[in-house]
């Protein structure tokens, strides 16, 4: 089993200053770090006994990173979390990326809730050398030191577009959300999921931001070229789709001519005119995975597999 020492022989540092590095401590220059922590992990490193004992003190405070503190899904989430982790006696500290480098350098939580798909996979990593719990919705990982827990969006987007087939439309459009985003990968490729299996191909694939505006200019920017838009317009979430609506009744499109689905089912869709169909998923049971997995982790008690609740929510748009 590969030592400290072995890890600071090919580092070429010392012992201490590998000790250090991988305790992520601030005086150490982040190239050093680096260096010290490619060494660990070619070697299979792991930190031992003596040194997990450094993090056996209980802060009962958990960090939750998210990318923005706007938006109302953000909102909803962290309130969700919030009630959960204050059930359990933690305090929730919410931190946007920008902030984790040295949020992980103080390490003094108990745990890390990722909601932020901008924070480097490295970061993550470094912090997982440390033997910090993890839950991470962003991606998947292959390791056990950091759980993934998605929304899984492919299936409730599959439904919906089949259902939009076999009520006889033909022509499907999607929207995307930022394309480095899990959970738009995820809602697209149950799109293409259902397309494929009925010879269908996108009559477009349309770049937007998961805010308002982008699906605002989105739609806009597409029509100045093209007289009409397909039957179907699939959005990443409500915010864009919502933004495309308020673009189509600027203009006086007429929306008898098209159906939009949107994803997150946030408050203002129901009350939007004409009001937004969209999928909703059981936020309530997810944030409470989130928690109860990452709670079993700080316990080393063995997890339970999510499972995607979630409902399709039919209004005036479909």
């Amino acid at each position: 089993m590969p030592t400290l020492k072995d890890v600071a022989k090919r580092a070429n540092v010392s012992l201490a200053t590998a000790s250090y590095a991988l305790k992520g401590d601030s005086r150490i220059k982040q190239s050093t770090r680096d260096k010290v922590l490619k060494a660990a992990k070619e070697l299979n490193y792991v930190v031992n006994s003596s040194a997990r004992s450094l993090r056996t003190k209980k802060y009962n405070r958990i960090l939750v990173f998210v990318s923005n503190f706007g938006g109302p899904i953000h909102q909803v989430n962290l309130e969700y979390l919030y009630k959960k982790l204050k059930d359990q006696n933690y305090e929730m500290i919410v931190c946007n990326g920008e902030s984790a480098k040295t949020m992980f350098n103080e390490r003094s939580y108990d745990g890390i809730i990722n909601l932020d798909g901008n924070i480097d996979s490295d970061e993550l990593s470094r912090a997982a050398l440390y033997d910090y719990p993890i839950i991470d919705t962003t991606r998947n990982w292959k390791t056990s030191k950091i759980v993934s827990a998605p929304l899984r969006g492919i299936q409730p987007v599959y439904e919906v577009i089949i259902q939009a087939i076999k009520e006889g439309y033909k022509t499907f459009g999607y929207v995307h959300g930022s394309r480095n985003s899990y959970d738009d990968k995820h809602r697209f490729n149950g799109f293409l999921k259902a397309l494929n299996e009925n010879n269908l191909k996108p009559a477009f694939e349309l770049q937007g931001e998961f805010t308002t505006m982008s699906g605002y200019d989105a739609i806009k920017e597409y029509l100045k070229k093209n007289e009409n838009l397909p039957e179907f317009i699939f959005f990443a979430n409500d915010e864009m789709a919502l933004g495309a609506l308020d673009y189509l009744k600027k203009v006086n499109y007429d929306l008898k001519t098209i159906k939009i689905v949107g994803f997150d089912n946030i408050p203002v869709a129901k009350y939007y005119i004409p009001a937004l169909s969209t999928i909703a998923i059981d936020r309530d049971y997810w944030t409470s995975y989130i928690v109860e997995s990452l709670i079993s982790m700080i316990n080393n008690q063995p997890l339970k597999e999510y499972e995607c609740k979630y409902e399709i929510i039919r209004r005036k748009t479909f």
